[in-house]
């Protein structure tokens, strides 16, 4: 494209009345979320609240997905976009409350590996939780693509009131907060006014779930704190430290649901973590016996790179089949993290053997994913259930069955050979 063009960058929003038809959501195909790499534009959205009625729509987007044609009238080539915001507080018609309406333009810009930003004041009332449908539409490519959000704005302590920044550094974080340990943070409320919040810091868990076909897998966390401790703002504002990695719940006082979660998993989070770490994602295919001898020879790398060796039959594919696996382990914590990594959940189980589903449906209880048949994969169906638990609003479980053994067996075996 002409970036040999030198061009002020600019945009400018129109905020235009939402008449647009309402979409039953619960019936939209959402697999696009699960395939960044087959995407043409991959919005990335955070959710911050403004106040009780207000919240913002942060959007981010690689000037490079964006097509730039030019003006008749200018010298300047501008990209066109548009993007329509519909509230719902389900998955139903019924359901929807409000949709709007944005209109932005941009400038071509000589910088590389620029991205552009936008925010979108949008009405969420406060006192419910909410899903957010977005219709991001290229006007001048005439592609879109729509993406859905997850919102709850059920106390004025939910954590899309909160931002965190790095202190004496320019990092600033939005909701969900994935921070370092060691470090020290600022933790902002959107009002000015002084109150202190209960902190709960609860130990990494260790669990990783079973094969799909394992039915009489339970999910029992054990989740005592390792401290509790009180953290006051002042004018809305905290120094926060944290010593190590964990799970910090800060809540009212007595209120574990009413707050937000602060997750330290590690520091290269959501990469893959390093030392024998690393080898614990391996434990979806690899038998009982593999396992632990990976974690015998002492050397994680050497371990890893051994064992796709001799899955593969030779070091060249098998660094390639390493590197494919760990992506998945990557695009799993990106995606499906709560207060388990990504690739500990049984999402990310699903995913990372699986791959992206070829259909996806939501309803207020479940998300449920389709594989499609081919000629040397079964299809396969999974539904995962929404699961209410205080550390997360985006926990889910998987509902087993003795029959998925075939197609898991089948999954795993393309990963061996």
């Amino acid at each position: 494209m002409a970036k040999r063009f030198i061009i002020l960058f600019s945009f400018v929003g129109f905020l235009l009345s939402g008449c647009s038809q309402v979409t039953r959501i619960g019936s939209v195909n959402m697999a696009h979320s699960y395939h960044t790499e087959k995407r043409t534009i991959n919005p990335d959205y955070r959710i911050s609240h403004i106040d009780q009625e207000l919240s913002q729509i942060h959007l981010e987007i690689d000037a490079d997905q964006l097509f730039y044609v030019r003006d008749a009238r200018e010298e300047f080539y501008l990209a066109n976009y548009k993007l329509t915001l519909s509230l719902y507080t389900g998955f139903t018609k019924d359901s929807h409350l409000h949709t709007q309406t944005y209109l932005f333009t941009d400038t071509l810009h000589v910088a590389e590996n620029r991205r552009v930003k936008n925010e979108m004041t949008f009405p969420v009332p406060q006192g419910d939780s909410y899903q957010i449908f977005i219709l991001f539409e290229d006007l001048n490519r005439r592609t879109s693509e729509n993406t859905l959000l997850t919102t709850n704005k059920n106390s004025i302590f939910s954590e899309e009131f909160f931002t965190a920044s790095e202190v004496d550094k320019s990092a600033f974080h939005l909701p969900p907060f994935y921070l370092r340990a060691d470090e020290e943070y600022l933790i902002t409320h959107v009002k000015d006014f002084d109150f202190s919040l209960e902190v709960r810091r609860y130990s990494l868990l260790n669990e990783i779930p079973a094969a799909p076909y394992v039915t009489n897998e339970e999910e029992t966390f054990n989740l005592v704190p390792d401290s509790i401790y009180l953290v006051n703002f002042n004018g809305g504002i905290t120094r926060f430290h944290i010593p190590e990695n964990g799970l910090y719940r800060l809540s009212e006082p007595g209120n574990t649901e009413s707050g937000f979660t602060i997750r330290s998993f590690w520091n290269d989070f959501p990469g893959v973590p390093s030392g024998d770490a690393m080898l614990l994602p391996l434990r979806y295919i690899t038998s009982g016996d593999e396992y632990n001898a990976l974690f015998a020879l002492g050397d994680a790398q050497l371990a890893a790179e051994r064992f796709w060796a001799r899955s593969a039959g030779n070091p060249d594919r098998g660094a390639t089949m390493m590197r494919n696996y760990n992506q998945r382990v990557v695009e799993a914590n990106t995606l499906f993290s709560s207060f388990l990594p990504g690739w500990q959940t049984e999402k990310g189980m699903i995913y990372i053997i699986f791959g992206p589903p070829d259909r996806v449906y939501h309803d207020d209880e479940a998300e449920t994913w389709y594989y499609n048949e081919e000629l040397n994969s079964p299809g396969a169906e999974f539904q995962f259930l929404k699961t209410k638990h205080f550390l997360s609003d985006s926990h889910f479980e998987l509902e087993r069955k003795s029959g998925f053994r075939r197609n898991w067996n089948h999954a795993v075996d393309r990963w061996r050979r």
